[in-house]
């Protein structure tokens, strides 16, 4: 991670990242500051928005709305709604249920919302100008992981190997 730290960035990002051995960490990341974020508990969700405290520094207000000139969906509405409503969602669905299944994170990764309502605020998203590109599970103590591309109530995950460099 102190490669990643360290070097050069040309903008904001959040990267998930594991090994072997089961560690698990988010670099939250702009082109002039990062920070490393842990699991909460045995959880690293991430949305589109920082946690640490020294990256929300860096980051757009909390309370910055989109300005006039902005895609009409995004108008006058909070820069952050959709990120931090679907982060919301997600630790609302890991808090009913903890099962750490494949099938349970799918689930979640499906998610239209308590109204079943598909929406650019929903987990799984579907707008015309913002949606759901893909989402990944991760299995780093197999060295897998699984991808799909698109929105996840519409799509099966795909297995991907890495094999042990000697």
């Amino acid at each position: 991670m102190e490669h990643i730290t360290r070097a050069k960035r040309g903008g904001d990002a959040l990267l998930m990242i594991g090994d072997a051995e089961g560690t698990l960490r988010t670099v939250e990341i702009s082109s002039t500051e990062s920070a490393v974020r842990e699991p909460q508990g045995s959880v690293l969700v991430n949305t589109n928005h920082y946690h640490t405290e020294k990256m929300r520094k860096t980051e757009v207000p909390r309370d910055a709305v989109h300005p006039e000139d902005a895609a009409p969906e995004l108008r006058g509405k909070p820069v952050h709604l959709s990120s931090t409503t679907r982060w919301n969602r997600v630790n609302e669905l890991l808090a009913e249920d903890v099962k750490f299944s494949e099938e349970h994170i799918h689930r979640i990764m499906s998610d239209h919302g308590a109204d079943a309502e598909p929406s650019r605020l929903t987990i799984c998203r579907h707008a015309d100008l913002t949606s759901t590109l893909y989402t990944m599970v991760y299995y780093p103590e197999r060295r897998t992981i699984k991808v799909l591309y698109g929105n996840p109530c519409q799509n099966e995950l795909s297995e991907m190997t890495f094999s042990e460099t000697g």
